[in-house]
């Protein structure tokens, strides 16, 4: 038996890319669930209510978040239509109330949807 490489699937654009998320509650639990995210892509916006969390999070050491966006309103990302071609997923930790509000929205926009429940993640793709 012979196996090789999916030649055709690497010529796709994007297929082996780098995946770029914005995180949605960086406190406490979305705090390390947004730093795993940028171990693993890239963070291109951040959104928490808090703005010296935010300045706290955009300035840490590593330098992961220095060129992420910032916003205190989640619905701000949405607005910002060239930011929002760009994200591919969102890292959300907040409360359950807001979530629902969030998810809507991401899924109106189409985009992967990675929601933080306790220990656990749900992933869900929404198709158009």
């Amino acid at each position: 038996l012979h196996t090789a490489p999916a030649w055709s699937a690497a010529k796709i654009q994007g297929a082996n890319g780098k995946v770029y998320f914005a995180g949605v509650g960086i406190k406490g639990k979305g705090d390390s669930d947004i730093n795993q995210a940028a171990d693993n892509g890239e963070v291109v916006a951040i959104c928490d209510i808090d703005t010296k969390r935010l300045d706290e999070k955009a300035n840490q050491k590593d330098g992961k978040f220095q060129k992420a966006e910032k916003f205190t309103d989640f619905r701000k990302i949405f607005d910002n239509a060239s930011l929002l071609k760009r994200i591919d997923a969102f890292v959300v930790g907040m409360q359950a109330a807001l979530e629902a509000a969030r998810a809507a929205a991401a899924r109106k926009a189409a985009r992967a949807d990675f929601e933080a429940r306790g220990a656990a993640y749900e992933a869900c793709r929404e198709r158009t």
